[in-house]
């Protein structure tokens, strides 16, 4: 299946895409900005080190920055997504912070499903690269400090690991470039 984003805008401190098709990258992720992705539709599975959901359309996944995680995609050419990729700038690094401390998936608010929504719609505009890119930039801080105001409840949606597999899961990010087996692993665990 051809690996083609329907709508893809990339500035110096974001990218933004909106897809309907397989992921661009296969097996476990890792990479050095910050990530919400906003699951639409599809049958996927979502993995980190915090454990593991079976994601549902409205899921908004907050990546924080040299997070290892993971999607299991059943059906790719159903997999409908919204990712938004964004670094650290002066003015963001605060709440950005405060805000993606850990991998978590959270129920998004009315507010923050309309700013998606309004994301989209701006995307997918006839504007100019430039105006679509201001207006993605002035997003960013919209999302964190509307997800920093919701009620705990919203976004502490947790992820269902035991408590051995998320050392083990702990491990292995910190040693991912010694030689672990099965046995070390469970020594160490």
């Amino acid at each position: 299946m051809k690996k083609e984003f329907e709508y893809y805008l990339k500035g110096d401190t974001f990218h933004f895409k909106y897809a309907k098709c397989e992921p661009s990258v296969k097996g476990r992720e890792f990479h050095d900005y910050n990530e919400f992705v906003l699951f639409l539709d599809g049958n996927a599975r979502f993995i980190s080190k915090n454990g593991q959901k079976e994601l549902i359309p409205g899921d908004l996944v907050l990546i924080p920055r040299e997070q290892f995680h993971r999607f299991i995609v059943e059906n790719p050419k159903n997999y409908t997504r919204c990712i938004l990729g964004f670094s650290s700038t002066p003015d963001t690094s605060e709440i950005i912070n405060e805000v993606m401390k850990n991998v978590q998936i959270t129920e998004m608010s009315k507010t923050i499903k309309n700013l998606f929504e309004n994301l989209m719609e701006i995307i997918k505009s006839d504007l100019s690269e430039s105006e679509k890119t201001l207006y993605v930039k002035s997003s960013i801080p919209q999302i964190l400090l509307n997800l920093k105001l919701a009620p705990q409840t919203e976004t502490a949606k947790s992820l269902s690991l035991s408590p051995c597999v998320s050392a083990a899961l702990s491990i292995i990010d910190q040693k991912f470039s010694e030689k672990l087996t099965v046995k070390s692993l469970s020594d160490l665990v």
